[in-house]
């Protein structure tokens, strides 16, 4: 469903993708202006914690 969050599929395809790259610990995040904060938090959360130490952002650029 479109604009729920999803936590339980994120954490699973996170651990997805950790198990075919165990060496990988850069993880981008792209946010979007609209996006709550809580969302951004939560998202940067379950990415360390499924093994990701470290987080770059990446946005929509100027307005």
């Amino acid at each position: 469903m479109p604009g729920v969050y999803d936590e339980v599929g994120l954490t699973a395809q996170l651990r997805r993708i950790k198990q075919l790259y165990p060496d990988k610990v850069d993880a981008a995040l792209a946010v979007a202006d609209d996006i709550a904060y809580e969302i951004v938090i939560k998202t940067m959360d379950q990415i360390l914690m499924t093994g990701f130490s470290s987080i770059t952002f990446a946005t929509g650029g100027p307005p």
